[in-house]
């Protein structure tokens, strides 16, 4: 899938220059962070030490009747009609958690 991508040097300057001020929402956060932190040292690229949303946090803290916080338990309670383990779908789910537990903080 990627035989044919820019150089991860690259690709990694533009995403840099994306999270430039941006708040990063992910889930399980730092797992991920660890992989984007490790990578922008590995390449001469500044960790900007970007703000970070834990969406198992975020759903924890909100109480969901769930067995457990993994992606694709949350995605079945939000009844999310898409494949899992794809980034873009995650990403869609992640964003659709944040905002449904954000709005039950709310009430």
């Amino acid at each position: 899938m990627v035989q044919d991508a820019p150089p991860l040097a690259h690709t990694l300057i533009e995403l840099y220059d994306f999270l430039k001020g941006e708040t990063i929402v992910a889930h399980n956060a730092s797992f991920d962070m660890r992989f984007l932190r490790e990578n922008f040292y590995r390449h001469g690229i500044p960790d900007d030490n970007y703000p970070v949303i834990d969406t198992v946090k975020v759903a924890r803290q909100s109480n969901l009747a769930v067995p457990n916080f993994k992606l694709e338990t949350l995605k079945t309670f939000l009844n999310i009609q898409t494949a899992s383990h794809s980034a873009i779908n995650d990403c869609f789910v992640t964003g659709s958690l944040y905002y449904y537990c954000k709005k039950l903080q709310q009430l």
